[in-house]
């Protein structure tokens, strides 16, 4: 059983079983192979048909006991290990769907179809199910005529199809063939012709619509009667002519870069199958369900709008800007591992608007230049090629290029004792040799991220500061501070490239309606020396940006735009590991309210209560009591007992820093911070996805550690993890020991085995001390997440263009070589 409907009073389920992924597994090499898909419908005729054909056998207690909007698939044993594997597809066209699906023994999921049963015609989702979502897939219907009831009722069933069909995406040639087998007419070339006029005439009767509009071809094939000869001599010509049939259009499909391997196939009819539950009867488009794990920019037009404005002469936009925004198109969506879609169709789909608008007008003139080019003409000396304008670019060579986190995957040199780090030793453009090496740390993709936020606050700054050197006293390895954390807002960070930390500023811009913004991985002006530094800051201006000042009267507290921030880098990342929140020193609270009547104008006068205001809410106090109850936000503030010191008040930093440190109510939330991070030292990743057996998902993974063997700090943390018997808990129960005979590999780093039985979301912690657990980084982790985020999925491609992991899955059938 693969595909089936169930009734469920006037709503309607699609029910879709694993069953072409258990066929897929038993391809030997799904990349390469190319499979035709034949789809039978009828009844007994077919059954013996399809056993006849391609030997797929039934037994009579299944036949009983078969539901009619069932749809079965199989695959032709004899093809498996040839370059096109035969998939059929049987069915019936039942009459009424039935109120319960029958068992199945593998994993079934159940998806509700959101259109109505008029919606798919008088035939219903049943019908819909060949017409709407095998048609773009099949070669060949082939209809069995006296399990249906003859020419006529065939003939109502196509016409019903062409009535409630939904356009295809892919070429008109591509479309299937239809064949009808008949037993009751004789056999011959002549007779057949006649049967198949009968035919179309019998359909004009029903529609309107032009049948060729959409199937290629129908044709009518009439069956030797039942003993004449052997039954293998009977449906031999049926076999050879079906197989013809499917082969004329896989030449087309072939031709119009159409014909999809093993895994784009399998891929795409799931695609095909949430599309036809979900969706309101759009057609399914196959380039566009491609790129649903890679999708297209949001602002792609914002970046082309961005770069067309440096362009100054029409020679320099035909010579320069149509070459890279082709080739970045290209770029964008032809990774390896995607299909190679036909390029005017994609740039039709994909790129083309987006282009126009960036243009803006029809005639584009430049700057300093009598130039024009016709906007059309543009976008034709673009539309072969494709982009990839997804973001700025973040590492900063000395010879001027700038090259992404992607270029640092694939062209870096990947270091031999971290997975994650890649030295670069000459820039991948134009091959400068680099003054030193530069070593980059890269996210490891299952991991999680920690965010630092620091309130603004003048000198008062120096109050983090010392609570961050608290932090560290406590966690007491040598790991740089930054190492835990993987965005951080309102403070410059040094070494960011080095330890992969995000980091951002926010600034407020100057002008009538003050709104905030924030630069990433901003570095401060270290030109000038501490006697140097203005006690108040001026506005900056940066040409063609706009002018900024200090956000802090606008967003004190930016814990909003960390999170934003978070959310952007780490799109698939449900939550963050933690997030530590560090203030500048806020009054302590008092409950007694001022009764006295005070006319001091000093005191009590408009401009100074103004200002008590204005300060009050530069604290973000109502933002920080949303977040306080949630478990993974920590607030480090030091209570004053007296007023703060002014911004600028620069005699006040001992005493400010002496408060920091000796506040002993920071020393409980310390602890906890110390905890998260030492969690946040160790990530999990699947060896393979785990597979569907009795409703849980069965697999393995290990945990791993990012300190590495020859980090100095290694040896000192598992000593102490080993000391406190610490152990990592699976959904709560302490069932790993962290440190014992089979934590470490043969190059000594740490990668603990871990065997998962789970419905599909897990949490794993570590227990240390017998303290509070701590999840691990990434933890609460789903099956799904994973499984995308490590590519195991991404059969059409990943955006950093590296090949997708094939790991050989557990249980599967052994192949032949």
């Amino acid at each position: 059983l693969w595909l089936s409907l169930c009734s469920r009073g006037d709503d309607t389920d699609l029910l879709v079983s694993d069953r072409m992924q258990v066929i897929l597994d038993y391809i030997p090499n799904p990349d390469v192979q190319y499979p035709n898909l034949l789809v039978l419908i009828g009844n007994a005729a077919k059954s013996i048909a399809l056993r006849e054909l391609f030997g797929v056998k039934r037994s009579r207690r299944f036949s009983l006991k078969r539901n009619p909007s069932e749809v079965h698939l199989h695959v032709d044993p004899l093809s498996v290990f040839g370059g096109s594997p035969l998939f059929i597809v049987d069915g019936d066209l039942p009459e009424k769907l039935k109120g319960k699906a029958l068992a199945n023994k593998g994993h079934i999921t159940r998806r509700a179809i959101r259109r109505s049963r008029e919606d798919f015609g008088l035939g219903g989702p049943s019908v819909g199910i060949y017409s709407q979502l095998l048609s773009p897939f099949a070669n060949v219907f082939c209809f069995f005529c006296d399990d249906l009831g003859g020419f006529k009722r065939v003939a109502s069933h196509l016409a019903e199809w062409l009535e409630n069909d939904c356009p295809l995406t892919l070429p008109a040639n591509t479309r299937p063939r239809v064949v009808v087998v008949t037993e009751k007419n004789r056999v011959g070339a002549e007779s057949e012709r006649e049967a198949r006029a009968t035919l179309l005439t019998l359909i004009r009767k029903e529609t309107a619509r032009n049948v060729f509009n959409h199937v290629s071809e129908i044709e009518v094939i009439a069956l030797f009667p039942d003993g004449s000869m052997s039954v293998e001599a009977r449906y031999r010509p049926l076999k050879e002519r079906l197989m013809a049939s499917s082969d004329q259009v896989r030449k087309q499909r072939q031709d119009t870069q159409s014909l999809f391997s093993a895994t784009h196939f399998a891929a795409l009819l799931e695609c095909a199958c949430e599309h036809f539950s979900d969706s309101l009867g759009e057609p399914f488009n196959f380039i566009k369900s491609c790129r649903a794990y890679n999708p297209l920019a949001t602002d792609l037009e914002d970046h082309l709008s961005t770069f067309l404005e440096h362009i100054k002469s029409s020679t320099e936009l035909a010579t320069f800007a149509v070459p890279i925004i082709a080739s970045s198109f290209f770029l964008d969506n032809y990774p390896p591992g995607a299909h190679y879609f036909a390029p005017g169709d994609v740039f039709s789909l994909l790129y083309k608007d987006s282009l126009i608008n960036a243009s803006k007008n029809r005639v584009m003139a430049f700057e300093g230049s009598d130039n024009v080019m016709l906007r059309s003409g543009f976008v034709n000396m673009v539309q072969r090629h494709f982009e990839h304008y997804v973001q700025r670019p973040p590492y900063d060579l000395p010879c001027g290029h700038m090259i992404c986190g992607n270029c640092v995957r694939v062209f870096g040199e990947n270091s031999k004792d971290d997975p994650y780090v890649f030295i670069v030793r000459r820039c991948f453009l134009c091959q400068a040799a680099l003054p030193e090496d530069i070593c980059i740390r890269t996210h490891p993709p299952t991991a999680g991220a920690g965010v630092l936020c620091i309130d603004g606050g003048g000198i008062r700054g120096t109050m983090p500061l010392q609570i961050m050197k608290r932090i560290m006293n406590q966690v007491n390895l040598p790991i740089p501070f930054q190492r835990f954390i993987k965005v951080a807002f309102g403070i410059s960070i040094s070494n960011a490239t080095a330890t992969g930390t995000f980091v951002g500023l926010p600034v407020a811009t100057a002008d009538d309606k003050p709104t905030c913004r924030f630069f990433t991985n901003y570095n401060g002006d270290c030109r000038k020396s501490g006697h140097d530094i203005s006690r108040v800051f001026p506005p900056k201006h940066i040409h063609g940006v706009g002018t900024f000042q200090d956000a802090g009267p606008l967003e004190n507290d930016p814990l909003i735009s960390a999170l934003t921030a978070t959310a952007t880098v780490f799109p698939l990342l449900e939550e963050p590991d933690f997030v530590v929140s560090l203030g500048t020193g806020e009054p302590k609270q008092h409950d007694d309210f001022p009764i006295t009547n005070s006319r001091n104008i000093w005191k009590n006068g408009a401009l100074p209560r103004l200002c008590r205001l204005f300060f009050e809410k530069m604290r973000d106090k109502q933002l920080r009591r949303a977040f306080h109850a949630h478990p993974r936000y920590h607030r480090l503030n030091v209570q004053c007992d007296a007023d703060e010191p002014r911004l600028d008040d620069v005699h006040s930093i001992p005493e400010l820093r002496c408060k920091a440190e000796e506040d002993e109510s920071l020393s409980e939330k310390i602890d906890r911070v110390v905890r998260c991070f030492i969690a946040s030292l160790f990530y999990f990743e699947l060896d393979s996805p785990p597979r569907r057996v009795g409703g849980k998902y069965s697999g393995t993974g290990h945990i791993l550690c990012s300190i590495r063997y020859k980090d100095p700090a290694f040896s000192l943390l598992f000593d102490r993890l080993s000391r406190s018997s610490a152990h990592f808990w699976i959904d709560g129960w302490p069932e790993i020991q962290v440190v014992d005979d089979n934590s470490f590999d043969n190059d000594g780093n740490f990668r603990k085995r871990v065997e998962l039985k789970t419905d599909g979301r897990f949490a794993i912690t570590l227990n240390q001390n017998a303290s509070e657990p701590c999840n691990i980084s990434g933890s609460p982790f789903s099956v799904d997440r994973l499984v995308r985020l490590q590519g195991f999925k991404a059969v059409f491609g990943q955006p950093d263009h590296r090949k997708r992991k094939n790991p050989g899955l557990p249980g599967n059938p052994k192949r032949k070589q």
